[in-house]
């Protein structure tokens, strides 16, 4: 510090004059959990189908498989799990109890990233109009 350092910006402390310990709670370890949303495809079509009452009236009340607010759309929920593999794991098992209620609805599911792909000459309008010419 400079002669010339305001006062303001010294920095003085007191004398520590006890020390006491701070005992805290104990709690549980950390927990996490996934969520994947899927979006509910015709399978013929390729649009979207909202159809997740006709896919989450036969799966019935599973912790793991939840509707959303969008019709063409289901969600799959692990529970609140330790590790990133228990949660997977989760996410598979539900994800192969939903496979035989879409099938027979010619349903395919779909997520984030996921490409279709529409059979020649099926594409739309916005389809052609993004495609670069040749």
């Amino acid at each position: 510090m400079t002669p010339t350092t305001p006062a303001f910006t010294r920095r003085h402390r007191a004398p520590l004059i006890h020390r006491t310990d701070m005992p805290f709670a104990r709690s549980e370890r950390s927990t996490l959990g996934i969520e994947w949303e899927l979006q509910l495809v015709d399978r013929d079509s390729l649009d979207l189908r909202q159809c997740a009452a006709d896919i989450l009236g036969p799966v019935g009340q599973d912790p793991h498989i939840h509707g959303e607010m969008m019709l063409n759309t289901v969600e799959l929920v692990s529970g609140a799990r330790r590790t990133v593999a228990e949660c997977i794991e989760d996410i598979a098992l539900a994800y192969g109890r939903l496979l035989p209620v879409v099938d027979p609805l010619r349903v395919q599911l779909a997520s984030a990233g996921t490409t279709l792909r529409r059979p020649a000459g099926a594409e739309g309008h916005r389809c052609r109009a993004l495609r670069p010419p040749g």
